[in-house]
């Protein structure tokens, strides 16, 4: 029994190696990455109104993160100012899987809806960011995924952001289903990204 769970011990720390052997001089920065993003990820309110204004989501822009509500407010695509409000209704993420984000928006009016589309899009894109910036390179401004909606739902898959589809081979695949997204929770003042166990490398 001693010699089974040592050779199952041996095997599993090949297979470590073999995978950070495959980022190719990048494992010791990435895996103390890896380490760190298990206590958890956070978008502030004003580093998500910076990255919507550098896509050019608005011209002007507010966020506020609160009562477990994303609430937006700045002038989308005319003069005059809109509100948009988002609930964070589910994480849908699996190992060579779905890589989805849900988003539920408030009050909407068919004049929005356009607006809201782009929003969530670059929502998406700006939680796909702080989960694998430290690997993968977006650029300046990020080309953004397509949404899906029923009703007032909104989904956004992010293995439909260019950039991520681009990483869709090893080992970038095993590094995305590595840093797992379990839940979005809204806290006061920012927006909280906390992510799956890791279990195996």
């Amino acid at each position: 029994m001693q010699r089974l769970i040592q050779s199952w011990l041996n095997s599993a720390e090949k297979r470590r190696e073999s995978f950070f052997k495959k980022l190719g001089g990048l494992p010791t920065v990435i895996s103390s990455k890896v380490m760190a993003l298990m206590k958890g990820l956070e978008i502030s309110e004003t580093e998500l109104c910076s990255e919507l204004v550098k896509q050019g989501v608005a011209s002007s822009l507010t966020v506020s993160i609160k009562q477990g509500k994303i609430i937006l407010s700045g002038c989308f695509s005319e003069d005059e100012e809109q509100t948009l409000i988002l609930e964070s209704r589910g994480v849908f993420f699996a190992p060579r899987g779905a890589k989805e984000v849900v988003f539920r928006v408030l009050g909407k009016n068919e004049k929005q809806n356009r607006e809201i589309d782009r929003v969530v899009s670059e929502l998406a894109l700006a939680i796909a960011k702080k989960l694998w910036g430290s690997f993968i390179d977006f650029g300046a401004k990020g080309l953004r995924p397509p949404v899906s909606r029923d009703g007032d739902m909104f989904r956004v898959d992010l293995r439909d952001i260019p950039v991520v589809r681009s990483k869709a081979s090893e080992p970038w695949r095993s590094m995305l289903d590595l840093i797992r997204l379990q839940d979005l929770v809204t806290e006061p003042g920012k927006l909280v990204l906390r992510l799956s166990p890791i279990k195996s490398l």
